[in-house]
């Protein structure tokens, strides 16, 4: 059975509480279609940003490299973080590109 390693960065306000569902139908599909999904959560956020002054660790893309997939919640709340610089860095190094 193929299986799938998904990076879970469920990020700022609904955010969380959207990625806890998409999980649990992610993997009731997973049951339903036999395949199987390992997910990983990551805190990289805006609360994360004001506690330590960065939403990721200097080896975020590195760890992301690792999953087969990567589900983003909504992420960087205009009133907590000065920029959305995630997901800058997460395309400039070639992770928005759609090919595969």
């Amino acid at each position: 059975m193929k299986s799938y390693r998904i990076a879970m960065v469920p990020g700022d306000g609904v955010g969380p509480e959207i990625s806890l569902e998409a999980e649990r139908v992610l993997k009731a599909a997973a049951g339903r279609f036999g395949f199987g999904v390992e997910t990983e959560w990551f805190d990289w956020s805006c609360d994360r940003y004001l506690a330590d002054g960065a939403m990721m660790p200097d080896d975020a893309l590195d760890t992301l490299s690792r999953f087969d997939s990567i589900f983003s919640g909504a992420s960087a709340m205009p009133t907590k973080c000065p920029t959305t610089f995630r997901w800058a860095c997460c395309w400039a190094s070639g992770w928005g590109s759609t090919s595969t």
